[in-house]
This record gives C-alpha cells, structure tokens and sequence, in this order.
C-alpha cells in the first residue's frame, strides 16, 4: 500500500499539508486586518491538501475504485443517511473553492447556493472516469470566474488586486499545472504511470501551494 501511487500521495499530501498548514498558522497567529486573508487561503488550501492525501488512503487500502461500487454511493441510489454523509464528505473536500469565491467578493449566500448546487450535481451526473477533470473544472471555476467578473483590469485600484496577495504565483502556477493534469488524463499509460503516477500531480501541487505560502509571507519590516 504505502509504495503505490496511492499511498505516496497520501503520505506526501498529509504531511505536505501539514506542515504548510503549520506554518502559515503560526504566522497567522501574529497577523490581523487584510494582510491575514491570503494566509488564511494558504491554511485553507493546506487542509485541502491533507484531505486529498486521506482520500488517497483510503482508495489504497480498498484497492482502487470500483465504479459499480460507488454508483451505489450516489442519492438517487444510496440510503438517506448514507448519501448525506457523502454529500458532507465532498463538500468539505471542496470547500475551498467557494472560501476563494467569497475572499473575491462573492456573497457568502451566493457561494452556499452555489457550492451545495454543484456538488449535488458533481454527485448525480458525474462519471467517475471523469471525477479527476470534474474536479480540476470546479475549483477553476473559483479562482478564474471571481477575478474575471469582480476585478477590473481596466480602473487602477481595481488592477492592483490581481498583482498582490500571491495571485501572480496562483495564476502562472496553475498555467504551469495544465500539462501535469492534461498528462495524467491523456498520457497515463504511456508516460505517468512510470514517472511516479498520481504523485507526479499531488508533488506538483504541494510545490505550487508553497511558492504561494512563501510569496505571502508578511514582510518583516516594521509597517
């Protein structure tokens, strides 16, 4: 288990999480007013993390995914308590994205609405070969969708916020990214499978939430 792909990306999720969460925690501790936002996303996505390396395991020590086994797992075919309990699981793995909508300026209403839709239909509609893409859409749909509509790239208080905070790092970051998933999606028996596979996605993504943590890192100098 623990030599799989599965199991390396559990291990190096939730102690890459971890200790990324630890670390922008402490400093959260000593920083207040706007400036503690993006370390809260940083934390935010940190515990993602942690939660992506347990779901991991707990596909490892399965054996993988049965598709006929969790087609039962969706709320048109689960029982009541069941398919509430699977609800909460993928909607707290997901939390992250509507946290990043509401830190753009989406309501807190809207992002409820929107977060509780989209996962009822992530649930009932979405195959399971296509979970990976579903995933990566939805959490783009976070970060691209807000900063598009929200943020001026025209009036100059408004363009500032695309360039601080770490967003320069996010947005070549997740550029940066594209090849990695586009990989794994298209090239997984002849290429990804040999380089390490799911982990060559997971390291990719811990090494990009720490160049984030690391561009937000409150500067020392005396405000």
């Amino acid at each position: 288990l623990v030599f799989t792909s599965h199991g390396l990306s559990a291990i190096f999720d939730i102690v890459g999480g971890f200790l990324l969460l630890r670390w922008n925690a402490a400093v959260l501790k000593s920083t207040t007013g706007r400036k503690a936002i993006p370390l809260q996303l940083a934390a935010a996505v940190s515990v993602f993390t942690m939660l992506h390396g347990l779901a991991h395991g707990v596909i490892g020590y399965f054996g993988g995914l049965n598709a006929e086994v969790l087609d039962n797992f969706r709320p048109q075919k689960a029982p009541p308590l069941l398919a509430v309990a699977v609800f909460i699981a993928l909607a707290s793995f997901l939390a992250v994205g509507p946290f990043v909508g509401y830190v753009h300026g989406v309501p807190l209403s809207l992002c409820s609405v929107i977060h509780t839709v989209s996962i009822l239909l992530f649930l009932v509609y979405v195959p399971l070969q296509f979970a990976f893409g579903a995933v990566q859409l939805v959490l783009n749909f976070w970060i691209c969708l807000p900063r598009l509509l929200l943020i001026s790239a025209w009036e100059p208080t408004q363009a500032e916020e695309r360039e601080r905070d770490g967003w320069p790092v996010i947005s070549i970051g997740v550029l940066l990214l594209m090849p990695v998933v586009f990989s794994e999606m298209l090239l997984c028996d002849s290429f990804v499978k040999a380089a390490s596979g799911h982990l060559l996605y997971d390291s990719s993504l811990l090494l990009l939430t720490a160049a984030y943590s690391i561009s937000i890192q409150p500067s020392r100098k005396a405000d």
